[in-house]
């Protein structure tokens, strides 16, 4: 067996990178354990942790010419960026004074990327990690594998992951036979690393353990009957299929699972009071007075997702045509705001009206000393603590002590506390999530239906998509629809936990991102964000299921945070929010002001453009020339116009030279902004910007339909006007028109800022 351990290491924003890597991580163990492994223990962690758990073993060069093996599996966030647990480790791969260290010598790699190709930078920061480990001295033991969460991960995950250990195992052996030996002193250095990791070996994940109270005898669960009559869940899943019986699902369709190793132990009675170490404060107070100015102008900004600014907000309103009679009633019903929203606007009945459905609204965010923020940069936004009684429905089907507590790396947490602030608990369950669920399902008629929701079969895709995403069915909402499936504590954790570190007990949710609205040129003390409110209600199923009213996790929970400020009353307590910066390495205005900005922004991909014209107001006071600004925006009525008057402001002072406002449901031929580019004098001119006068195009919104609509209109019009010096028939003209299209954004002059 080799000296070197094997390095599993993620970036991850959604849960899926990391999934991956851990499960990875209890094959190589069980391989290791098996003694059918090349190396000596496995390292799992996230890749911002690459100084403190793996460069200073890297550094050691082995004997024999053996090289350290090392798997990276990251996904890529918005269009390109970084994951936030992967950012650090980015940067030093980017660093000019990296490439003399070359740090990866003494490494075997490969790299899974995880992307989308709804967005323009698919895998993108796979592809970097690949290329720069490749410069920076890597030996690639595997290609860079790149999954498409557009059309199933599993595809290109599965056979990934089943054939990377032995690929680098078999490459790690290759180059150990061309070694010459080495010299005594390396395999001295590399006998004492291997002491060390024995000592220190490093789990692949912490096993949060929780401590025994003094307690009598646990009663043993009873054993559950399998259900007689069909359940809730059996009977829409029948009615949706239009099936009396549910196929089998093969085995072959389903994610690949690997064994859990955690095992969690609970007492019936609560630990003492004195024993339970105080909780760190989940949402950290205000950081100005202990932060100077220099050290948040360092190369670590201090405020992170771990490390989160609690910042004041000093401001709402809605940009929506929305009243703010709701929020005067939510004021006057403090203990349950939400249900003053929905009272005042419902969503159907006879006081329905259609513009309860669509609410913008912006904030005004106080920030400290020390926070830069440009035009075109987001904010993290971290959700608030899971609800009580989510919290108090999973303790119930877990049969948990909500007061036993679970030892942590660096401190202690009660089950309550864990479920409240380090499990996310709120998400929709993923397909993998159900299929581990369908193994702790006793009756096999409903085990097979959560298998079937679980699997890439195409009916069991459709009714996914209508049970689970239509129905906003919740992980803790499973058992109620399918009520023999148990999940216990320790599955829990496995699904949804984070690292048991507390400095990741901070949120039990994936922040959210909101573009910045504003420019620091006219508010350097505050940040202005603004966001649509997700208030839907789900369609019925028959008899089935009734209507049920969702909200967003954040957006739902701001809104009646910030009913006062809606409402113009004073705020006994000034409402907070943790928040952290999410720059942006390319959405930026140019250096040049002279040079033309082509803006797409329909709803609230608005939002940063609003903070470009605000920036660029302030600049026209320069002795440089401003040069043109056209702005296309597109809602559904009159009612979602957004920044009307900022707009009419920006076009008298000749700063915005053309507007175009289109509305989706007015009856009119022009429904969204790549119609109003189609039509001929403007679509010349804007072929002239970007072929001519060195326009940059800025695109911002929805990924799915609205960025791929504007991209293939710009293929139209760079066919129809531009000068491509093309002989040949439509389709040849076309091609040169895509691969302008390129052109523009390999120059950085289309650039994208898009969701799925």
């Amino acid at each position: 067996m080799s000296t070197s351990p094997l390095f599993i290491m993620y970036g991850s924003a959604t849960g899926n990178s990391e999934h991956i890597a851990k499960d990875l991580a209890k094959t190589a163990k069980t391989l290791q354990h098996n003694h059918a492994a090349l190396y000596s223990t496995v390292i799992c962690c996230e890749l911002d942790q690459f100084k403190r758990k793996a460069s200073k073993i890297w550094d050691v060069a082995l004997p024999q010419n053996q090289k350290y093996p090392v798997i990276i599996i990251s996904s890529t966030t918005g269009n390109g960026d970084v994951p936030e647990n992967a950012g650090r480790f980015v940067r030093f791969l980017k660093r000019k004074s990296t490439i003399a260290e070359q740090p990866f010598q003494n490494c075997v790699f490969s790299v899974l990327g995880l992307g989308d190709t709804n967005y323009d930078q698919f895998c993108a920061t796979g592809k970097l990690i690949d290329s720069k480990l490749g410069a920076l001295g890597g030996t690639r033991g595997k290609g860079l594998g790149m999954a498409d969460e557009a059309t199933g991960l599993e595809d290109v995950v599965e056979p990934y992951v089943a054939s990377v250990l032995e690929d680098l195992e078999r490459v790690v052996l290759e180059l150990a036979a061309q070694g010459d030996g080495g010299d005594n002193k390396k395999e001295e250095k590399c006998e004492e690393k291997e002491e060390e990791e024995k000592k220190e070996d490093v789990p692949v994940r912490r096993v949060p353990v929780v401590r025994r109270a003094p307690a009598p005898k646990v009663r043993a669960r009873p054993t559950v009957t399998p259900a007689v009559e069909p359940s809730r869940g059996m009977l829409i899943l029948q009615s949706l299929s239009k099936l009396k019986s549910l196929p089998t699902v093969p085995s072959s369709t389903l994610p690949t699972l690997v064994q859990s190793t955690l095992a969690l132990s609970l007492s019936d009675t609560p630990a003492a009071a004195a024993a339970v170490a105080p909780v760190v404060d989940i949402v950290p107070t205000d950081r100005t007075d202990t932060i100077s100015t220099d050290a948040a102008q360092g190369s670590e900004c201090p405020w992170t997702f771990e490390t989160p600014y609690k910042a004041p907000i000093v401001a709402a309103r809605y940009l929506t045509q929305t009243p703010v009679t709701a929020a005067q009633s939510a004021t006057q019903n403090p203990t349950n705001p939400l249900t003053a929203f929905h009272n005042v606007m419902p969503l159907d009945g006879p006081n329905f009206k259609p513009e309860n459905e669509k609410r913008v609204l912006e904030l005004t965010i106080g920030i400290p000393d020390g926070w830069e923020y440009q035009p075109g940069d987001s904010i993290g936004m971290l959700s608030p603590p899971n609800p009580t009684s989510v919290v108090d429905t999973l303790l119930t089907q877990l049969k948990a002590n909500p007061a036993a507590v679970i030892a942590l790396e660096e401190g202690e947490l009660t089950v309550r506390e864990a479920l409240t602030y380090a499990l996310d608990i709120v998400t929709l369950p993923k397909k993998r999530e159900l299929a581990m669920l369908a193994n702790v399902t006793s009756d096999k008629k409903e085990a097979n239906a959560l298998r079937l929701l679980a699997s890439k079969t195409p009916l069991g895709s459709k009714l996914y998509d209508a049970l689970i995403v239509g129905q906003h069915i919740r992980l803790h909402e499973i058992p109620q629809y399918f009520p023999t499936c148990q999940p216990t504590l320790d599955l829990l954790w496995e699904m949804r936990g984070k690292n048991t570190e507390l400095r990741d007990v901070n949120a039990a949710n994936t922040p959210r991102y909101y573009s910045v609205s504003s420019s620091p040129l006219v508010q350097p003390k505050t940040v202005q964000v603004c966001f649509a409110v997700v208030d839907y209600l789900t369609p019925k199923i028959g008899d089935l299921t009734a209507q049920r009213r969702i909200g967003g996790v954040i957006t739902a929970h701001l809104e009646t945070l910030v009913a006062p400020l809606l409402a113009g009353k004073e705020c006994e307590d000034i409402p907070t929010v943790s928040i952290f910066p999410k720059p942006t390495e390319e959405f930026h205005l140019p250096v040049d002001l002279a040079q033309p900005l082509i803006l797409v922004g329909p709803g609230t991909g608005v939002a940063p453009f609003h903070g470009f014209l605000s920036h660029r107001a302030q600049q026209k006071h320069s002795d440089e020339a401003l040069g043109p600004m056209e702005l296309f925006f597109g809602c559904r009525t009159s009612h979602d116009e957004l920044f009307s008057t900022e707009v009419s402001q920006f076009q008298s002072e000749g700063v915005l030279t053309h507007y175009h406002q289109v509305h989706s449901r007015t009856g009119k031929e022009e429904k969204y902004v790549q119609h109003a580019m189609l039509r001929e004098e403007i679509g010349k001119r804007l072929v002239q910007s970007v072929t001519q006068e060195n326009g940059c195009v800025y695109i911002c919104g929805d990924g799915n339909h609205m960025g791929k609509d504007v991209q293939e209109a710009f293929v139209t019009l760079l066919t129809r006007y531009g000068d491509l010096k093309v002989e040949g028939n439509d389709e040849e003209k076309e091609v040169a028109a895509r691969s302008c299209l390129e052109n523009l954004k390999s120059e950085k002059r289309f650039l994208l800022d898009i969701w799925s």
